[in-house]
């Protein structure tokens, strides 16, 4: 569940903060950890798991009403006594019911989004006044979601006062010095599109990625190749008995769901390769982005994507690199 609604949205003037950071307070705020200190979020996530299970348990049933119908329809196919009519009329009552399927876990989808949308709706816009209060208690103090943000020190992180404001008690493991907002920061960003290409680790996982996406096209071929083998043996010889005739029948449909599966799936493989492969790579990334702010006593370190403008001396791009024995492919002015 996305909640972009806690922010006051500064990104656009990194600009200023050369000049600003000295004098000017910044936090943060964890919103997953506010909202789950309150009751009528909790209250709201229940109902809807409950609605949720329910409906999946009707998309089940149905489900398992066309399984158990389909295997019927399959016990009808390979009777030879059975009529063409009433195998027409079946087949017509699978795609009906897959159909009816379809069009309710639509309907489904549209009716959860909606009751989400009433459930918390009023959760955040609560939410949202608190970090406003919060923000005005504060001399109208930056605050930011923490998903923004690669580094941050723990001074500056406001969720616990957004939860007294909401007349809460923070939970008991608070973090000892949490929320005395530091009046001086040095601020920072990164750019990950620079950074990662020029490590020699993304080099391979590139490298790893081209021979995983080849193999799947190859697995791809194969089984076109197999279903065009079958349908060409049934088209050209058509005395082929009949018990052959519907082997090679049922092959052939078993064949083209696993090419559908495969090419329906293929993307999603792509992505969960990459994602594994980058998963080192990011925790390392952020282990330098790490020393480099404590060496350099920033503060907060952002995504770039996350600003529509930023200072060159408060890029740790180079610096990142460096960490790594990397020299540089740009030669931008970077903060240190």
């Amino acid at each position: 569940m996305k909640k972009g609604w806690i922010l006051t949205a500064v990104f656009a003037t990194f600009g200023m903060f050369a000049s600003s950071q000295a004098q000017d307070k910044f936090g943060y705020v964890e919103e997953l950890y506010v909202l789950e200190q309150m009751p009528e979020y909790k209250q709201a996530e229940k109902e809807m798991k409950e609605y949720a299970d329910a409906m999946k348990a009707e998309i089940d049933a149905k489900q398992k009403d066309l399984e158990t119908k389909a295997k019927a329809f399959d016990v009808l196919r390979n009777n030879k006594e059975t009529p063409v009519s009433l195998l027409e009329t079946k087949y017509k009552e699978l795609q009906d019911l897959q159909k009816q399927i379809g069009e309710l876990q639509q309907v489904i989808q549209a009716e959860y989004q909606d009751r989400l949308a009433k459930k918390m709706n009023p959760v955040y816009t609560k939410v949202q006044k608190a970090v406003e209060d919060v923000s005005k208690d504060n001399g109208n103090m930056f605050i930011f979601r923490k998903e923004a943000l690669v580094y941050q020190v723990e001074e500056n992180n406001a969720s616990d006062l957004v939860i007294r404001k909401l007349g809460l008690t923070p939970p008991t493991t608070t973090v000892v010095g949490r929320g005395n907002l530091k009046s001086s920061n040095k601020i920072g960003y990164f750019d990950a599109n620079v950074v990662i290409p020029q490590l020699p680790d993304y080099k391979k996982a590139e490298s790893e990625m081209a021979v995983f996406r080849k193999m799947l096209e190859t697995d791809l071929g194969n089984k076109r190749k197999m279903i065009e083998k079958i349908a060409g043996e049934m088209q050209n010889t058509p005395n082929m008995p009949e018990a052959t005739r519907k082997a090679k029948e049922a092959e052939g449909q078993k064949l083209v769901q696993q090419y559908q599966e495969a090419e329906q799936g293929f993307q999603s493989k792509l992505q969960e390769k990459y994602l594994k492969l980058m998963e080192p790579l990011n925790k390392q990334v952020q282990d330098k982005i790490n020393e480099i702010a404590k060496e350099s006593n920033y503060t907060f370190i952002f995504k770039m994507e996350a600003s529509l403008y930023e200072p060159n001396d408060a890029n740790v791009s180079d610096a990142i690199l460096k960490k790594f024995g990397v020299t540089p492919a740009t030669t931008n002015k970077t903060g240190n």
